[in-house]
């Protein structure tokens, strides 16, 4: 009986052929055996080799991203299941993340900051030598295609931004993997859409409060902590921080707060605790209860003053910094008849009120200022 033995690179050639034969017309040069065999789908695209990491054993499984995935790519960058084929030049050039890492492949050893030791321990593999990176761990693969999109649509973002949340994603992505235009274009945006002045907090809720601090605790961003924990203090009672009597009666955390480190619960529950005796302190102030020697000045009417106070104070049960600057607002000489030096001294205390309320949150709530937070 005659054998046949079939090589690899054979039986390559017979499966393109039979790939050809499956789709019907295909010019010579794409039937030709010697061409590489690549996937025409995702769901075609599952691929098997053997890793070649001394470290580990890896297989090479993955559906290939249905708009990152160029033809003349030469590096593949896989996380879990999803890969992307990119151009290494342009990565390169971009990321000083990336740069090392390529650098390292090539034997070219340098020096890794702290924030870059995770490049050791990346699988590589080569497929029909085409280097697969495996960054499993290393970054969210939704976080690092918001990174690709805003490469491809740089210029569009900058006339309109995408929404908060993809500059969430783009912010994580180029941080980590240290595409720096990228990240301060994004901060940028993070941080006007959290500000950390007092003078543009208004009545108006900014979306994402939760994500925010997630944000800014995990990626270092201080300055969009204190009005991202401020729009959920305003919003609805802090939770109790994990008391096992309150849990028993039914009283736990919101789901979103899942994943929080339990200091930040427990300082959103103090705060709102301030907050509110600070708010309760502007009906009783002894500036406030100070006799005019004025004839018919209306701070000698204290009754009418005190209404005023606990009506705007239940219309901002739990936002004084509104609340404030409403009674700030108050034409006192005109509506309260008020003498010009009460109506003045009325205003300044609660201006200065709204602002050590405002400055007192970093301390309730555990902020680092912005040298304190590079430093660590």
């Amino acid at each position: 009986m005659e054998s046949t033995v079939v090589t690899r690179s054979a039986a390559r050639a017979r499966q393109s052929a039979s790939t050809v034969s499956s789709m019907g017309s295909l010019s010579a040069a794409e039937a030709s055996p010697k061409r590489k065999l690549e996937p025409d789908s995702a769901d075609a695209s599952i691929l098997n080799l053997p890793s070649l990491s001394p470290k580990r054993t890896k297989t090479t499984s993955f559906a290939k991203h249905s708009r990152f995935w160029a033809l003349d790519g030469n590096v593949i960058l896989q996380f879990d299941s999803v890969a992307f084929k990119l151009h290494r030049s342009r990565l390169s050039t971009q990321s000083v993340w990336f740069e090392k890492l390529f650098e390292k492949r090539a034997g070219r050893e340098e020096r890794l900051e702290d924030d870059e030791q995770d490049i050791v321990d990346v699988v590589v593999e080569d497929l029909d030598g085409t280097d697969v990176y495996h960054l499993e761990g290393v970054l969210k693969a939704v976080d690092f295609e918001a990174l690709l999109t805003a490469m491809d649509e740089a210029i569009d973002y900058f006339y309109d931004p995408p929404p908060f949340l993809t500059l969430t994603a783009i912010f994580r992505a180029a941080k980590k993997l240290k595409f720096s235009r990228f990240e301060a274009f994004t901060k940028k945006y993070l941080l006007r859409w959290f500000s950390d002045d007092l003078e543009l907090v208004t009545t108006d809720p900014v979306p994402h409060p939760e994500e925010a601090v997630e944000l800014g605790r995990e990626c270092n961003l201080p300055r969009t902590l204190k009005r991202a924990f401020y729009e959920i203090l305003r919003t609805a009672p802090a939770p109790d921080g994990g008391d096992d009597e309150a849990s028993d009666e039914g009283q736990s955390e919101p789901e979103w707060m899942d994943g929080w480190d339990k200091m930040d619960i427990l300082n959103l529950n103090k705060a709102q605790k301030h907050i509110a005796a600070e708010w309760q302190s502007a009906l009783v102030d002894p500036k406030l209860s100070a006799s005019c020697h004025i004839k018919d000045c209306g701070s000698s009417r204290r009754g009418a003053t005190m209404k005023l106070i606990g009506d705007t104070m239940q219309k901002y049960p739990l936002d004084p910094i509104c609340g404030l600057k409403a009674l700030n607002d108050v034409r006192w000489s005109t509506h309260q008849s008020f003498c010009k030096s009460c109506a003045t001294r009325q205003r300044k205390f609660f201006t200065d009120k709204r602002s050590q309320i405002w400055n007192d949150l970093d301390r309730w709530l555990d902020i680092p200022d912005e040298e304190e937070s590079e430093q660590d």
